[in-house]
């Protein structure tokens, strides 16, 4: 092809397909080949490329995801985080602490070691929820989902 000619919709639809990966692997090498041969190829393929990364670089964000996403990152927002978390941890220490103290009460109909047993179990439940908890948050930033728009 002469660099004169304008390149056919086929060249630039396989230029496009080329740039956004979606060339099947049969066609790379020989679509390569010619893109070494071909300067307007070449010229079109890297035109292609460019736009590619423009278009995600600089589309519109959804102002509703904005907008969340502002209101998630205000200071009341994580104060507000943070005091539902002491509350939570204020509770679970008052509810173990009342029940220890009905278990263990002289009145109680249920043995001292069953007691103990149920507290300790308990309390391993929470320690379970809260290392589960941790986890979640250490590998938030690998979830694929986490992205998307709501």
């Amino acid at each position: 092809m002469s660099a004169l000619q304008p390149l056919s919709e086929a060249d630039l639809l396989q230029a496009m397909r080329h740039a956004d990966g979606e060339l099947p692997a049969s066609e790379v090498a020989e679509f390569e080949a010619r893109i070494a041969r071909e300067p307007l190829l070449a010229a079109e393929v890297a035109a292609q490329r460019r736009l590619a990364v423009m278009a995600r670089n600089w589309s519109p964000r959804d102002a509703a995801l904005e907008a969340w996403e502002a209101r998630e990152s205000s200071t009341l927002a994580r104060v507000l985080r943070l005091v539902g978390i002491v509350v939570l941890c204020a509770g679970v220490v008052v509810l173990l602490g009342f029940m220890h103290f009905v278990l263990t009460s002289e009145y109680s109909r249920v043995p001292l070691w069953m007691a103990y047993v149920f507290e300790a179990a308990l309390v391993g439940f929470v320690y379970l929820l809260w290392r589960a908890v941790r986890a979640r948050l250490a590998t938030r930033h690998l979830d694929p989902y986490r992205d998307l728009e709501r």
